[in-house]
């Protein structure tokens, strides 16, 4: 079922997995594919029975990019974004009200980029969303606001390349200077097209689209970001 189905933020709730999956994509379209959909399936791992989408939604890092370097392409994507929560168990409109309903039943959130097929954008979900059991992972919390709604999730962050402005190093990068800025205060917030500046004075060929990174130039960028304990 999706309530209000024509406003900005609206809510699926389904218990059958393959037709709430079939919702999610059809309320997330355009910026959601079929290949998207199948990554966000399996990473979700089936835990998911409800969401709230909100549409037309502006996220600090892919505006980051799109005015830096999408806005200047001859074929402008669009400029907003698609973020999803999702939650265990099904819930109604009268709950978004309160975090006392929601948070118990939080999974986190991921953002959808107008940049198929590599569409994933900002990603933070709670671990026992993927379904692992035996793993180690670092954590840091976020605080999410759902219309002044607060919710709080514990993960690591995620962004995909979008093989423009990020490819795989600038991603890894972006992750782990993301998780820091979440759990230190010390740490300032680095956006993705700020990581490619840092690589101009040793880069070789066009800084965008970007290119690969050797393992000295993404060690010069944690160092010039101020993240010289980890190297």
């Amino acid at each position: 079922m999706i309530h209000q189905p024509d406003g900005i933020l609206l809510i699926v709730t389904n218990s059958d997995t393959q037709e709430f999956w079939r919702e999610i994509l059809g309320v997330a379209a355009p910026h959601l594919d079929q290949p998207g959909l199948r990554r966000l399936a399996t990473a979700i791992s089936g835990r998911a029975r409800s969401a709230i989408v909100e549409r037309h939604y502006i996220d600090k890092d892919y505006r980051d990019t799109f005015a830096n370097f999408h806005a200047k392409k001859f074929a402008t994507p669009d400029s907003r974004c698609v973020r999803i929560h999702f939650f265990e168990q099904s819930i109604d409109p009268t709950m978004i009200r309160s975090s006392d309903h929601l948070q118990p039943q939080y999974l986190g959130y991921v953002v959808l980029r107008p940049t198929k097929p590599n569409c994933v954008g900002r990603t933070l979900l709670e671990t026992r969303a993927c379904g692992l059991t035996d793993y180690h992972v670092c954590l840091c919390d976020e605080d999410v606001s759902i219309q002044g709604t607060i919710l709080r999730v514990r993960g690591f962050p995620f962004i995909s390349q979008d093989t423009d402005v990020t490819v795989c190093a600038q991603s890894a990068l972006w992750m782990v200077a993301r998780y820091f800025s979440n759990r230190y205060r010390s740490h300032p917030e680095i956006y993705p097209f700020q990581i490619g500046e840092l690589t101009r004075d040793y880069s070789v060929g066009r800084l965008f689209p970007t290119g690969r990174l050797y393992v000295w130039q993404m060690a010069e960028v944690l160092r010039r970001i101020n993240y010289s304990p980890l190297i």
